[in-house]
């Protein structure tokens, strides 16, 4: 699991797209897919996605890092110039 862990750090968190976590980490691709996938609203994942091991597998991964998928909020321009204020 801490695979998962690192790739959703990175593509959440850090902001970086799918396909250059797949270029960065060819060997991992279909865990970078899981992941992407879990962005999307559980009830679009039911309605997609036809295989029900998978689909089992993202909605576990969902509920277990359901706190990391969260992207805290950017501060305001003059919160990051002056944070005294």
């Amino acid at each position: 699991m801490a695979d998962y862990e690192k790739l959703i750090d990175l593509k959440y968190r850090k902001g970086i797209p799918t396909f250059k976590l797949i270029a960065r980490y060819p060997e991992q691709k279909r865990q970078i897919h899981e992941v992407a996938l879990l962005g999307i609203k559980e009830s679009v994942l039911i309605k997609t996605i036809k295989d029900k091991h998978l689909l089992s597998r993202i909605l576990k991964l969902k509920k277990k890092y359901q706190s990391s998928l969260k992207v805290p909020k950017k501060q305001p321009w003059l919160a990051r110039l002056c944070p005294w204020l």
